[in-house]
């Protein structure tokens, strides 16, 4: 399987986590599309190919910023992501972004630990290349561990 084809299966076949999960953000003329999901509903392949740990223990983050356009899908544009996590207002971690490029997709991925069972806060702030305006936005996501 190709790389392509792994991020896609990735993109697409990630089960989804209960409540929020695949959620996106409209900031007029650009959509963020987000999830927060733990590796270890990642098939190996997809694990494998993108250098990504599977583990109850590990959490991934996986965005994309889109231009609207007349075309439903949007136009991937490249941006300056920066994710950050709290637990309970304290412990804030700057999670390492990495961006992915495949056949005209953008993708960014920050993996994380998960310690227990979990409510971890996300704050995430994207500039799309060429763009002033910075989008800054929260989420959360409860975690579970075995």
């Amino acid at each position: 399987m190709t790389r392509a084809a792994a991020m896609l299966v990735f993109l697409l076949t990630v089960p989804p986590l209960p409540v929020q999960a695949g959620q996106t953000r409209d900031f007029g003329d650009y959509v963020v599309h987000y999830n927060a999901l733990v590796t270890d509903f990642l098939a190996p392949e997809v694990a494998r190919n993108y250098d990504l740990q599977r583990s109850s223990h590990r959490g991934l983050v996986k965005l994309s910023v889109q231009k609207k356009t007349a075309i439903a899908a949007g136009e991937p544009v490249p941006a300056r992501v920066k994710v950050t996590t709290t637990h309970g207002g304290k412990q804030l971690h700057e999670l390492a972004v990495r961006e992915i490029r495949e056949q005209g997709a953008i993708y960014y991925i920050a993996e994380f630990d998960i310690d227990g069972n979990l409510t971890l806060n996300f704050d995430l702030s994207v500039t799309p290349t060429g763009q002033n305006n910075t989008y800054i936005f929260s989420f959360s996501r409860q975690f579970y561990t075995e």
